[in-house]
């Protein structure tokens, strides 16, 4: 099930989804200028994928809804992925593990670390603080308890142009990150007098993404860039069960 409107602040962008390792786009890749304009804050550290990927044969000349239209994504059997976040002056870790549609999301900001569990088997989502006595369960797929609204896809059954059906496309077109292939999306998500750009880097493999950026007319939001990415590697299904000693209410 899609939820057509793509949040624009997407802190984690926990699609079952959105991450892969790299680094800032190279500066020879054909973009707009506007998408140059990151805060050196974001700098991150050499990104560490531990495993090989072939790139999707995607033809470099195509562009906007048919490029879209082109890629159909799948996901993975498992994967562990770390991204950083930057939001002004707030920086946030995110590490997801994901297996067979379950997905754990632990999110570090601020001292606090907050965990999100979906356990794909029994449809429920488990969503605490770390140390906290007390949870929240929804039996949904649901991200709402972060301030996030909820963007799941299913990705079996949708392509990126369904995806982004009714999204406010300013361009879409294949560049070059870190010598790989990538799909570069941007959207323009002004409203009320109010500017603001979203700019998304994906692999052409999985639906993760290697980058995201958030910028306003004045500054940049959010850049997300994920730095370290581990595909189909061996997950303990332990991570994806209820935690025991914490009473969980229903949201």
């Amino acid at each position: 099930m899609i939820s057509k409107r793509i949040t624009t602040i997407v802190l984690i962008i926990i699609l079952a989804t959105m991450v892969f390792g790299c680094s800032r786009p190279q500066e020879n890749q054909t973009e707009s200028s506007a998408t140059s304009a990151t805060p050196t804050a974001t700098t991150v550290q050499e990104t560490e994928t531990t495993t090989e990927q072939t790139t999707t044969a995607v033809p470099d000349e195509l562009e906007g809804f048919e490029l879209l239209q082109s890629i159909n994504y799948s996901m993975p059997d498992s994967y562990i992925s770390e991204t950083t976040v930057n939001s002004y002056d707030v920086k946030s870790i995110i590490k997801t593990y994901y297996k067979d549609k379950s997905q754990r999301t632990e999110i570090e900001n601020s001292g606090v670390r907050s965990i999100s569990i979906y356990n794909d088997k029994e449809g429920v989502t488990y969503m605490y603080n770390e140390g906290d006595s007390i949870g929240f369960m929804t039996d949904t797929f649901d991200n709402t308890y972060y301030g996030e609204e909820n963007t799941s896809v299913n990705w079996e059954d949708t392509s990126l142009a369904e995806a982004y059906a009714d999204q406010p496309i300013v361009e879409a077109k294949i560049v070059t990150v870190d010598g790989k292939k990538a799909l570069y999306i941007e959207l323009d998500n002004s409203y009320d007098g109010y500017d603001q750009t979203t700019r998304f880097w994906y692999s052409l493999d999985y639906p993760i993404l290697y980058r995201y950026e958030i910028e306003d007319s004045s500054s940049m939001v959010v850049v997300g860039e994920t730095t370290n990415l581990e595909i189909d590697v061996p997950l303990d299904d332990s991570l994806f069960e209820k935690p025991e000693g914490i009473e969980f209410q229903k949201y």
